[in-house]
């Protein structure tokens, strides 16, 4: 099965809920499923632990730099109106 697995962080960074996503994602493929991962590109050193990376044949990145957009504070919550609705209707 294909699995693509999306976090908040990057893996490298050391925190105890990549701890878990790591244990998962090693599980995952260990019992023949292909994972992807699609999180944030790993910038900030004070957290990054390269003994936290495992070998994932694909992963995606998000660049914080070129998501970030002027939004006005009634745009936002339109933004947020609209999403409310989609989640629970």
């Amino acid at each position: 099965m294909n699995i693509l697995f999306v976090t908040t962080y990057p893996l490298e960074y050391n925190t105890s809920a990549n701890i878990r996503n790591i244990a998962l994602i090693e599980g995952l493929l260990k019992l023949g499923h292909v994972v992807s991962t699609y999180s944030l590109y790993p910038e900030d050193a004070r957290f990054f632990d390269e003994m936290l990376s495992i070998g994932i044949k694909y992963r995606y990145w998000i660049n914080k730099q070129d998501n970030i957009k002027d939004i006005s504070t009634v745009q936002l919550s339109r933004w947020k109106i609209y999403i409310k609705k989609k989640l629970y209707y």
